[in-house]
C-alpha cells in the first residue's frame, strides 16, 4: 500500500504541474518577423525592378577533390578546407565561370540536370538597358586585361629562366583558334551585298574561342522617309536579313545541339544608324545573341 502512494502522490503532482502549465503558458520573448529571402523578388517587384534572364550551359559537369582540382578557368574554393577534414568535391570550371557571370551581376536562380551531363543554368540580374548596350566592350576590356596578366606572368617566368612549355604550346593553339574564328566572321562579313558595308568590331577570346562582333550599319537611304520619319519595324527587318545572310556564310547556327562547342562560339550584336538634321541617329538595336558553328 504504501508503495502504491509512493507512486501516486509524484503522478498527482505532474498533473497539476501540466495543467498549471497549460492555463498559465509561460511568456515568450517578442519575435521579430524578418522576411524571408523568397520576398525579395516580390518586394523588389513592388518597388518597379525589371530582371532580365540568361539561360546558359557549360556542357558537362566534372568535379574533381580540392587537392587535385587545378585549371585556368577556375580553381578549387575548398582546398583550404580540407585540413579540417572537408573533402566534398568541387567542378571548378563550371564554378569559374559562374563567377565571371557573377563578376557582371548575374545571379544564379536554379540549376537544372544531373552530375556527369549537361546542366542548365538560370541567371538573373536587373535589367539595365545602358549596362546590356556597353557590356560587349566591358567583356573585351577585361579579355584583354587577362591575356595582358597572362603575358606578363609569361614575361616574368621567361626572366626567371623557367618556361612551361606546355603552356606556351597551349597558348599558341588557343590563340590560333581564335584567330581562325575571326578570320571566318571577317570572310564571311566580306561577303554581305549590303550597302553600304557595315562597320565591323570584331574582339576574341577564351578557349574554346568566342568572338564577339558588333556590326554598325548606315541605314539612311532605306530607312528615312520625308520629314524625317522612319519605321523601326522595317530597320529591325533589315537587320533580321543581314544578321541570316551573315551567318549562313560563316556557318553558324543557333540550334545548341547542332554546334561543334570545340570550333568557338560567335556573339552577334547590331545597331542602324540614320542620318538626319546633320547628326548620326541610332534607331535600331539588336542586343548580342550567340551563335555556334555547326
Amino acid at each position: 500500500m504504501k508503495n502504491r502512494m509512493a507512486c501516486i502522490v509524484p503522478l498527482f503532482a505532474v498533473l497539476l504541474l501540466t495543467s498549471a502549465s497549460r492555463a498559465t503558458p509561460l511568456a515568450s520573448p517578442p519575435v521579430k518577423s524578418q522576411p524571408s529571402k523568397t520576398q525579395a523578388p516580390l518586394e523588389a517587384r513592388s518597388q518597379g525592378v525589371e530582371w532580365e534572364y540568361l539561360v546558359v550551359s557549360f556542357g558537362k559537369a566534372y568535379f574533381a577533390g580540392p587537392l587535385t582540382a587545378s585549371g585556368k578557368s577556375g580553381s578549387a574554393k575548398l582546398r583550404a578546407f580540407s585540413e579540417v577534414g572537408l573533402f566534398a568535391q568541387e567542378a571548378t570550371s563550371i564554378q569559374g565561370d559562374l563567377d565571371k557571370l557573377g563578376h557582371y551581376g548575374w545571379e544564379l536562380v536554379c540549376a537544372v540536370g544531373v552530375i556527369g551531363g549537361d546542366q542548365e543554368f538560370i541567371m538573373k540580374r536587373p535589367f539595365d538597358a545602358t549596362r546590356s548596350a556597353k557590356e560587349a566592350a566591358l567583356v573585351a576590356e577585361d579579355a584583354r586585361r587577362l591575356r595582358e596578366e597572362e603575358a606578363a606572368r609569361a614575361a616574368q617566368a621567361m626572366q626567371d629562366g623557367l618556361v612551361d612549355l606546355d603552356a606556351v604550346e597551349l597558348e599558341a593553339k588557343e590563340q590560333a583558334a581564335r584567330d581562325a574564328l575571326a578570320a571566318r566572321i571577317t570572310d564571311a562579313i566580306s561577303k554581305l551585298p549590303a550597302t553600304p558595308p557595315p562597320a565591323v568590331t570584331i574582339t576574341t577570346s577564351g578557349a574554346p574561342p568566342i568572338a564577339q562582333v558588333t556590326l554598325s550599319i548606315n541605314y539612311t537611304a532605306a530607312l528615312l522617309k520625308e520629314g524625317g520619319k522612319y519605321r523601326a519595324s522595317e530597320a529591325r527587318d533589315l537587320v533580321r536579313v543581314l544578321v541570316l545572310d551573315l551567318t549562313e556564310k560563316a556557318g553558324l547556327t543557333q540550334d545548341i545541339l547542332r554546334a561543334d562547342w570545340s570550333k568557338g562560339r560567335v556573339v552577334i550584336g547590331v545597331g542602324v544608324q540614320i542620318e538626319y538634321a546633320g547628326k548620326q541617329h541610332t534607331v535600331y538595336t539588336q542586343y548580342p545573341e550567340s551563335y555556334y558553328i555547326q
